[in-house]
């Protein structure tokens, strides 16, 4: 992360991520491959990026999409969902959510302000079916999802 007391700068920059992967999964020998590995790990053991920053209820929500070491196919998809970590100061530390992941495909992440919560729009899904007399059929369902976050006492 880096900040400025103006969009022109200077700037600073943080020593490190604010969020890193889990560091959950194993991979299996030193061959540079997405694919090889011998325990997957968390939804978000390989990367964490595209990061959307919300301010709700006096707390940061850094959403973000993970991708799984192992990756595999997901609706249809590479095997990526989204998860949330959130942090009193802007600046951290951000704690990932319990409930992560908070979605179980998705790209980007699209995440604002709706109806006293935040609402995330979620892709369409597709779903290719083939019935017993063989042909082929296709449904798409288009989701938008409000997210209330709770506060823990």
């Amino acid at each position: 992360m880096a900040w400025s007391d103006s969009p022109y700068g200077p700037w600073t920059k943080s020593e490190a991520p604010i969020l890193s992967p889990s560091k959950d999964g194993e991979w299996l020998g030193h061959e540079d491959n997405r694919f090889l590995v011998t325990s997957k790990g968390s939804f978000d053991s390989h990367k964490v990026h595209d990061p959307c920053l919300m301010y709700f209820n006096d707390k940061f929500y850094l959403y973000y999409k993970g991708e799984t070491m192992g990756e595999g196919m997901n609706k249809g998809g590479r095997e990526i969902k989204h998860g949330v970590a959130i942090a009193d100061h802007i600046l951290g530390p951000y704690i990932k959510s319990d409930y992560n992941p908070i979605t179980n495909s998705g790209h980007e992440v699209a995440v604002w302000h709706q109806g006293g919560g935040i609402a995330s729009s979620l892709p369409p899904m597709v779903r290719r079916k083939t019935p017993s007399n063989g042909q082929k059929m296709e449904s798409i369902s288009r989701s938008c999802l409000t997210l209330k976050a709770r506060q823990r006492h």
